[in-house]
Protein backbone atom coordinates (compact mmCIF):
# COMPACT_ATOMS: atom_id res chain seq x y z
CA UNK A 1 0.00 0.00 0.00
CA UNK A 2 1.75 3.42 -0.92
CA UNK A 3 -0.21 6.74 0.16
CA UNK A 4 -0.59 10.25 -0.87
CA UNK A 5 0.91 12.88 0.54
CA UNK A 6 -2.28 14.09 2.07
CA UNK A 7 -2.68 10.41 3.23
CA UNK A 8 0.73 10.33 4.78
CA UNK A 9 0.38 13.78 6.52
CA UNK A 10 -3.07 12.62 8.18
CA UNK A 11 -1.07 9.56 9.28
CA UNK A 12 1.72 11.31 10.74
CA UNK A 13 -0.66 13.55 12.82
CA UNK A 14 -2.28 10.61 13.80
CA UNK A 15 0.85 8.95 15.36
CA UNK A 16 2.33 12.38 17.12
CA UNK A 17 -1.32 12.15 18.90
CA UNK A 18 -1.29 9.19 19.85
CA UNK A 19 2.65 8.94 20.57
CA UNK A 20 3.39 10.07 24.16
CA UNK A 21 0.30 7.60 25.61
CA UNK A 22 1.70 4.59 23.11
CA UNK A 23 5.50 4.60 23.00
CA UNK A 24 6.23 3.20 26.47
CA UNK A 25 4.22 -0.19 25.21
CA UNK A 26 6.15 0.27 22.20
CA UNK A 27 9.61 0.29 23.54
CA UNK A 28 8.51 -2.99 25.95
CA UNK A 29 7.43 -4.80 22.70
CA UNK A 30 10.23 -3.57 20.71
CA UNK A 31 12.92 -4.73 23.53
CA UNK A 32 11.11 -8.11 24.30
CA UNK A 33 11.49 -8.91 20.80
CA UNK A 34 14.87 -8.37 19.73
CA UNK A 35 13.58 -4.91 17.32
CA UNK A 36 14.40 -1.59 19.48
CA UNK A 37 17.96 -1.21 17.57
CA UNK A 38 16.26 -1.97 14.52
CA UNK A 39 13.56 0.37 14.49
CA UNK A 40 15.80 3.65 16.01
CA UNK A 41 17.99 2.64 13.26
CA UNK A 42 14.84 3.49 11.24
CA UNK A 43 14.13 5.94 12.71
CA UNK A 44 17.89 7.48 12.71
CA UNK A 45 17.94 7.73 16.27
CA UNK A 46 20.27 4.71 17.07
CA UNK A 47 22.96 7.28 18.99
CA UNK A 48 20.18 6.80 21.71
CA UNK A 49 21.34 3.39 22.50
CA UNK A 50 23.81 4.00 24.53
CA UNK A 51 26.23 0.87 26.45
CA UNK A 52 27.28 -2.38 24.70
CA UNK A 53 25.42 -4.34 22.16
CA UNK A 54 25.72 -7.60 23.90
CA UNK A 55 24.63 -8.66 27.53
CA UNK A 56 27.75 -9.72 29.05
CA UNK A 57 27.60 -12.57 31.79
CA UNK A 58 30.50 -13.17 34.41
CA UNK A 59 30.98 -17.27 33.76
CA UNK A 60 32.50 -17.38 37.19
CA UNK A 61 30.24 -15.46 39.28
CA UNK A 62 28.06 -16.09 41.84
CA UNK A 63 24.10 -16.78 41.72
CA UNK A 64 22.50 -15.56 44.55
CA UNK A 65 18.70 -16.79 44.98
CA UNK A 66 16.69 -14.82 47.71
CA UNK A 67 13.43 -14.85 48.96
CA UNK A 68 10.76 -17.44 50.45
CA UNK A 69 10.54 -20.21 48.55
CA UNK A 70 8.04 -23.53 48.57
CA UNK A 71 10.87 -25.05 46.03
CA UNK A 72 13.77 -26.78 47.70
CA UNK A 73 17.38 -25.80 46.90
CA UNK A 74 17.99 -29.43 45.90
CA UNK A 75 14.83 -29.02 43.11
CA UNK A 76 16.86 -25.29 42.28
CA UNK A 77 20.02 -26.71 41.72
CA UNK A 78 18.56 -29.78 39.45
CA UNK A 79 17.07 -26.99 37.33
CA UNK A 80 20.29 -25.07 37.30
CA UNK A 81 22.44 -28.27 36.47
CA UNK A 82 20.18 -29.25 33.74
CA UNK A 83 20.88 -25.26 32.03
CA UNK A 84 24.37 -26.14 32.64
CA UNK A 85 25.40 -24.20 35.30
CA UNK A 86 27.91 -25.05 38.28
CA UNK A 87 26.36 -26.03 42.12
CA UNK A 88 29.10 -24.16 43.54
CA UNK A 89 27.86 -20.69 41.73
CA UNK A 90 24.69 -20.41 43.55
CA UNK A 91 23.83 -19.24 47.03
CA UNK A 92 20.39 -19.65 48.74
CA UNK A 93 18.99 -17.70 51.02
CA UNK A 94 15.42 -18.89 50.97
CA UNK A 95 14.05 -18.30 54.71
CA UNK A 96 12.99 -14.52 55.17
CA UNK A 97 13.65 -15.13 59.05
CA UNK A 98 16.90 -15.74 58.18
CA UNK A 99 17.74 -12.78 55.47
Amino acid sequence: MVLSIVELSELQDQIVNRLPDEILAILVKLNRTGRLKEWLDMMNMSDLLQGEDEFYSYKHGKIVVIGGNKVKEDVLLGVAKKHGHEKSRFEFCLDYNQI
